[in-house]
């Protein structure tokens, strides 16, 4: 369940967007959909975000990006600043949902929607008693972290010893975290250690 979603009160619509359902929350003044349900991604717009004219959020001063001024239930309206000029733009909000989910356009990471965690693997297991796709390797947990911009943030953790099956220590983690802003990796810390400490993992140095 994503960690903080729209009110009770909120009008929820499925719409099918690329061929997999979506649910668009029709919250006046902020964007939040939630599509596909087998792999899922979030994606959540308000006023003071940006959005980008990429497939993905990406930062480059190619890239023309407007920030959002307004959010209706009919429409989504974003101006940019070059040169003294002001450029505005505005679409259709059905449209611009749309155009999120299927790349057209990207906004920046502010949020974490979700954050998931499964554990791979057990101490003692033998290859020979487990069907071929069983994983018999060292056990690890794999935590996900679901952005406000559509895309997934990984993090794998080794148990520090065997004997001990709550203690975690970070093994490797996707590339995209490096990059993050240290605001940013703050903010994704603070959830994924939430996060395992609910399934009864700690983190440890």
């Amino acid at each position: 369940m994503a960690e903080s979603v729209p009110g009770q009160d909120d009008q929820l619509e499925t719409r099918t967007i690329l061929g997999q359902p979506a649910h668009v929350w029709q919250t006046p003044d902020e964007i939040f959909i939630e599509w596909r349900p087998t792999r899922p991604s979030y994606f959540r717009v308000a006023e003071g975000d940006i959005v980008k004219d990429a497939d993905r959020d990406v930062e480059s001063p190619l890239i023309k990006q407007w920030a959002v001024t307004d959010i209706t239930p009919d429409r989504v309206v974003a101006e940019r600043t070059r040169d003294g000029d002001v450029d505005i733009r505005e679409w259709d909000r059905e449209e611009f949902e749309r155009k999120l989910v299927n790349q057209t356009y990207a906004t920046n990471l502010t949020d974490f929607e979700r954050v998931t965690v499964h554990q791979f693997g057990h101490w003692g297991l033998e290859e020979a008693e487990h069907s071929e796709h069983t994983y018999v390797g060292e056990p690890y947990v794999m935590v996900l972290a679901y952005g406000n911009n559509g895309e997934k943030y990984g993090r794998r953790y080794h148990f520090v010893t065997r004997e001990n099956d709550t203690d975690l220590t970070l093994w490797r983690q996707d590339l995209a975290i490096s990059k993050l802003p240290a605001e940013r990796e703050a903010t994704l810390d603070k959830r994924v250690t939430s996060a395992l400490e609910a399934e009864g993992y700690r983190v440890v140095e």
